[in-house]
């Protein structure tokens, strides 16, 4: 996948400068990149991955790149058990949920930590069959049941593109529901 596919997919949840996201799963910030660019040197990205090697090469990448961009924490890390999170405008999951046997209970968890109205960006293979490489897969039919279970508003397909692999790949956004309003204390006569 090429960066104009990468940043047409991140566009879906439409970042925007000063923001504070987060990316779990970043690997060695295939998505972390353009993410940074698109917050820009005024937001704050959390980079969480378990693989400390993939850690170092984005690091690398990061110290490489000329323009000025946020501040980069990077965290080795499960996404299942990242540690404590600060408040964030948005999360970003590409190709991480097919890994884990129980999704909804990692999105759930990461959500939590969403301000009102922050988005959730999912990219994942549209494919019902389990592959080594996917092993959970999470299609498009299972999203209403994801966003459900995350105690999120539903997920909308924004973008869809052709993978490397042959199947498709879509982005969709999720938000995090708005705090209810305080209800009056009601009077028993």
């Amino acid at each position: 996948m090429n960066l104009t596919e990468r940043r047409t997919l991140l566009s879906a949840a439409s970042p925007r400068p000063g923001e504070a996201w987060g990316d779990f799963g970043c690997g060695a910030g295939a998505f972390t990149l353009p993410l940074a660019e698109a917050i820009g040197a005024d937001g704050t990205l959390l980079a969480v991955d378990r693989d400390e090697r993939a850690l170092d090469s984005l690091r690398r990448a990061l110290d490489a790149l000329p323009s000025p961009l946020p501040p980069v924490q990077l965290r080795v890390a499960d996404v299942r058990l990242p540690g404590a999170l600060p408040p964030l405008d948005g999360i970003l999951l590409a190709n991480v949920l097919h890994y884990l046997p129980d999704a909804v209970a990692t999105l759930g968890t990461l959500a939590r930590t969403l301000r009102p109205g922050g988005r959730v960006l999912v990219i994942e293979y549209d494919r019902a069959d389990a592959t080594p490489w996917v092993p959970h897969p999470i299609p498009v039919s299972s999203l209403a049941a994801l966003a459900k279970g995350a105690a999120l508003l539903p997920f909308d397909v924004k973008v869809r593109v052709r993978s490397d692999f042959g199947r498709m790949l879509y982005a969709a956004v999720a938000r995090a529901a708005a705090p209810s309003a305080p209800q009056a204390p009601r009077t028993v006569p």
